[in-house]
């Protein structure tokens, strides 16, 4: 049976039970025939959630990581678009965005473009203030220790130090950085380009009257001289070729994003994606800044298909592994492969970081891996007037090098399809489709079954519960009624008083309770978000080379002989991808538990509430025990329970900017992220009391504000007349119930 047709079979089934219970209106009749947790999901919400799960299981997202030149647009070309430059390339870590790919149906492509906002620009702003600050430290601590070397004995050869050439140097170093030397440069751009005016915040669509038309107009919002690539934050383009269908693909920028917000943005991308293909050159496989950039993977519960790609691969091709394996090119590409894995194995064993995705990637890594050369597929795809001269060059450098297999175009196919690698990549990718496929078929699944057991337990216990109300109008007396209606008139203003007293009590009760429960697992998500910090901190020994003084080192340093020595120093290095994960993961927890021990506490409540509640009238003079229903004082704490429902998320302070890092900070850098981390700390602690107090605080006014007496008589009363109009027409009634029966019966055999 298909998808649709189970939607259709269930809804029915749905419709009709509904369809029944709105054709028997009025006290009795379909009281509690949904059970106690009230009426299942409406026919239509059915349809449409079963309906948009299995929309969010067709499209495969696919998300790209690596460093800036790696290679990842050229895998991407070659995977969707045939070799063809359809995604825009980014000149400079300063200059990518946030590019995501998507399929569209209409005849012409075009691009979103989402601007900065002025909160952005005032990041941006506070990093290049720090820049300067932290130019302003380091230029002089350069100084200092410059003009101290000068001063040393046996120094008079030491020049004084030229400050273009040191303020040169730290500027060096602080562009290196992607958060501040990044921040730095845009805000310089957007300054130089006259501010953001009114463009921040906007989506502009930019369309395109063929991919050619398109790629040349988005070079003014990406390109590295584009007008308006200074206030470029994401880009998501929409393209009419068949190769995106049920594919999103999402194409990341560098780590440390100075852009908080798109760094953000990133992450919640990333983390929907379905797999992840880190790309990283094989001449450099696998750096400090490929693991900082993996580090974004640990986030919150991370992402659970993880491949890597060694790409470039054309350039290892003449080195040793040639002459190991005798310039037998298929032998070359395993043992290059081979060597690759190996040092993947060592580099992500090493790294205490992980998640389900990253654990399977080092358990299957020959199967995960896989090596690409996208010279090679441009050699496969491109007519040979086509190629450029890298292309020219490699093919002439393949046919020196290994003659048997390149000697001609059309021989060396199978060589080139393996070095290209898109074959194993595409293979990867329709795996993880699969996969996906079945979890939201499962997911799909479940969701189906759940209504349909859920609308089977009322149609099975339907009968029996319309059969109660019909015996109860049947041994119905209306003048037992009237005394009963009269006696509640008397004692109701007492009692709801009463009531109102005892469900006080019970409120304040629960809420002390409810503020121990949250004190104690604030400290405990506190604990282990320290001892990760902690964990997260390290020292490393660092040596550096110093001249000695005197003269006697001064003329071994002439003649090359010495007259230096090394030194070291202990400084500290931090985790940021771990500690930042950390905080993530509390936000995330903190609202979970609160939300899980409100619930917890309201689950009994009900109970704790009647048989306080019966106590106290019971206990009273004003209150005989024949005029109390227990069954309508239940429906009435439930009614009542319903308005401490639905509490806030807790709000706690985002990030900082200075908090927005990924990789091992080191020295002054790990110094600051462990002060902002320390501060946001503190914030942390302080906010999450302000919000459990709250939280709790919400909870005992609301639960103090039900009326649960007044909403108990009122019920009360409601139903002892409905019961007296019953009872006053008692045969066309019992006529009614037969009806409602027959019906129901009539149903069950259907569902």
């Amino acid at each position: 049976m298909s998808l649709e047709q189970r939607i259709t079979n269930l809804v029915n089934g749905m419709e009709k039970l509904d369809d029944i219970v709105d054709r028997y209106p009025g006290p009795g009749f379909t009281d509690g025939l949904y059970g106690e947790k009230g009426a299942p999901l409406k026919a239509k919400i059915v349809r449409e959630d079963a309906l948009a799960m299995a929309r969010e299981g067709r499209n495969l997202r696919v998300g790209i990581i690596g460093r800036v030149k790696a290679g990842k647009s050229s895998l991407l070309n070659a995977l969707m678009f045939a070799g063809k430059d359809v995604l825009p390339k980014a000149a400079t870590p300063m200059t990518a965005s946030l590019t995501i790919l998507r399929y569209t149906d209409q005849d012409m492509p075009y691009a979103e473009v989402e601007y900065f906002r002025p909160e952005d620009v005032n990041d941006m702003r506070q990093l290049a203030e720090e820049y300067d600050s932290r130019f302003t430290v380091l230029l002089a601590e350069r100084q200092k220790a410059a003009e101290e070397r000068a001063a040393r004995p046996g120094a008079r050869n030491v020049s004084q130090p030229d400050p273009e050439r040191l303020s040169a140097s730290v500027k060096r170093e602080l562009d290196t950085d992607p958060r501040l030397g990044g921040a730095k440069d845009m805000y310089a751009r957007i300054c130089d380009a006259g501010g953001l005016g009114d463009k921040g915040g906007k989506t502009e669509r930019v369309d395109g009257r063929d991919l050619a038309d398109l790629q040349g107009k988005l070079a003014n919002y990406v390109g590295s001289g584009g007008r308006l690539t200074p206030f470029t934050k994401c880009l998501t383009l929409y393209l009419p070729i068949p190769s995106l269908q049920g594919v999103d693909v999402v194409d990341t920028p560098g780590v440390n994003d100075p852009v908080r917000s798109r760094e953000e943005r990133t992450m919640e991308e990333l983390h929907n994606c379905d797999v992840v293909f880190v790309v990283s050159p094989a001449g450099q496989f696998l750096n400090r800044q490929d693991l900082d950039l993996m580090g974004r993977l640990t986030y919150k519960d991370g992402v659970r298909e993880v491949f890597l790609v060694a790409s470039q691969v054309d350039g290892q091709l003449f080195g040793s592994e040639r002459d190991k394996h005798d310039g037998r090119l298929p032998d070359v590409l395993q043992g290059l492969r081979s060597t690759l894995a190996t040092q993947a194995s060592n580099t992500l064993a090493a790294e205490n970081a992980t998640n389900q995705g990253l654990d399977t990637l080092k358990s299957q890594l020959a199967e995960r891996l896989v090596v690409t050369s996208s010279v090679a597929h441009a050699l496969l795809t491109q007519p040979e007037t086509e190629w450029d001269d890298t292309v020219r060059h490699v093919w002439s450098l393949l046919r020196s090098g290994y003659p048997a297999e390149f000697a001609q175009l059309e021989s060396a196919r199978p060589h080139l399809e393996a070095m290209a690698g898109i074959g194993q990549t595409n293979l990867m990718l329709e795996q993880v489709r699969g996969r996906k496929q079945a979890i939201t078929e499962e997911k799909v699944n479940a969701f189906l079954e759940g209504q349909a057991k859920a609308l089977q337990e009322c149609v099975n216990n339907a009968p029996t519960i319309v059969l109660g109300h019909r015996e109860i109008i049947l041994k119905a007396k209306a003048e037992d009624l009237e005394n009963k209606l009269s006696a509640m008139q008397e004692f109701r203003e007492k009692a709801v008083a009463i009531v109102n007293i005892a469900v006080a009590d019970v409120a304040r009760d629960t809420t002390d309770n409810l503020r121990d429960l949250i004190s104690k697992e604030a400290e405990m998500l506190f604990d282990h978000l320290q001892n990760r910090a902690e964990n997260s901190k390290d020292f490393e020994t660092e040596y550096y080379t110093v001249k000695q003084s005197g003269i006697i080192p001064f003329f071994k340093r002439l003649v090359g002989a010495g007259g230096t020595e090394t030194r070291s120093e202990t400084v500290l290095t931090i985790n940021a991808t771990d500690i930042r994960s950390a905080l993530g993961d509390f936000h995330a927890r903190f609202g979970e538990k609160l939300n899980g021990i409100v619930g917890k506490s309201r689950s009994g409540l009900r109970k704790t509430i009647e048989g306080r509640v019966l106590e106290a009238l019971r206990g009273s003079n004003d209150v005989n025990d024949r005029d109390i229903d227990a069954s309508r004082l239940a429906k009435a704490c439930g009614a009542a329970l319903d308005k401490v429902r639905d509490f806030d998320d807790p709000e706690l302070p985002s990030l900082s900017s200075g908090l927005m890092q990924n990789g091992t900070l080191k020295g002054s850098e790990a110094k600051s992220f462990e002060n902002a981390a320390l501060e946001y700390l503190g914030q942390l602690r302080k906010s999450a009391s302000q919000e459990a107090r709250k939280l709790t605080g919400e909870f005992e006014d609301r639960l103090k504000g039900a009326d649960v007496g007044t909403l108990l008589f009122a019920h009360y009363e409601e139903q002892l007349n409905g019961l007296r109009a019953q009872i006053q027409e008692k045969e066309k009634t019992l006529q009614r119930y037969d009806e409602l029966l027959a019906e129901l019966k009539e149903l069950q055999r259907h569902v």
